[in-house]
């Protein structure tokens, strides 16, 4: 029996009070219409898979863009904030008196793009994203991030060179160490102990003496540390201060000393008193400075003030 002369009969009972429904079409007819209803399905479901892709793309170049978007007024802020740093920076070197660092921010040769370059691209995420090209955007990315670690260097080079000039600045001997008036300056003078003819009368002075009542406190007159408080031959109780940036200061002629060896001392501290022990006339302190392994005069110190 051939597939046309077999036949399927379909039989649908309806309800009591209506007729019997029948239906006989051939076993090929039956297949045309399931192969006609597979395909039906199959075109139906690709053609509704097609508008979910597009509605997906759409949704994603949307998000694409909002990400450009933002990465846009990232980099705007980033590129204006290593503008200011840089003129900051500047503007520092130039009170510090510090020669200028080469900045990658000049980007010639500096593997990133120009400013007018860097506005074009952020123009272009705006307007079109897709057409960006990844590449590009990675590489001024990457420019942003060096020219940024170029900023933090300088600001570390800078507040070093602070830190430096701060603490030259706190160890420089600046001011008088006790108030009173001087007597015997720095160099050559006749000395307050030699006899009437005496060939040995002209001495050299190292120091200068500020006299004053006993018991006038004498202060530091720069950061240091004690390496020597105890009576010296010739100077009496005296007090010697010297610090990293090759300065030395020596309080001589004490009656009193308010510090010990070792300890550390900053400008303005009371270290001693005012006294006359030693080779001495009278109740003074013997200021001396020495520099490098040098004495120098103590006047021009006198004539500095600490600013703090």
């Amino acid at each position: 029996m051939t597939t046309e002369s077999r036949r399927v009969t379909f039989l649908i009972v309806p309800p009591v009070d209506m007729a019997l429904w029948r239906a006989s079409l051939s076993l090929r007819t039956v297949f045309c219409g399931l192969g006609l209803w597979s395909l039906a399905t199959v075109v139906s479901g690709f053609i509704l898979g097609s508008g979910v892709d597009v509605a997906l793309l759409r949704a994603d170049n949307k998000v694409m863009r909002a990400r450009m978007a933002f990465m846009a007024s990232e980099m705007r802020r980033s590129q204006g904030d290593i503008a200011d740093a840089k003129r900051a920076d500047e503007r520092l070197r130039a009170l510090l008196g510090m020669p200028n660092r080469q900045a990658i921010i000049e980007n010639s040769g500096a593997g990133g793009a120009s400013a007018a370059e860097q506005g074009a691209l952020m123009n272009e995420f705006l307007q079109a994203p897709a057409r960006v090209n990844p590449s590009v955007v990675q590489r001024d990315i990457d420019a942003l991030r060096r020219e940024s670690r170029e900023r933090v260097a300088s600001y570390a080079e800078i507040s070093k060179n602070i830190a430096l000039k701060h603490g030259l600045f706190r160890a420089t001997p600046m001011g008088w160490p006790a108030p009173g008036r001087k007597t015997s300056g720095f160099g050559y003078r006749f000395s307050p102990f030699a006899g009437d003819g005496d060939a040995d009368a002209r001495e050299f002075h190292p120091g200068q003496d500020i006299a004053n009542e006993a018991g006038t406190p004498i202060r530091a007159t720069a950061d240091g540390v004690v390496v020597r408080a105890r009576y010296t031959t010739g100077y009496g109780l005296a007090v010697l201060m010297t610090n990293r940036f090759g300065y030395a200061v020596l309080f001589g002629h004490c009656s009193r000393l308010l510090v010990k060896d070792g300890e550390a001392v900053v400008r303005g501290q009371v270290v001693a008193l005012m006294g006359s022990t030693g080779r001495s006339t009278g109740p003074h302190v013997h200021y001396e400075i020495w520099h490098n392994g040098k004495r120098v005069d103590p006047l021009p110190f006198l004539a500095v003030r600490d600013a703090n």
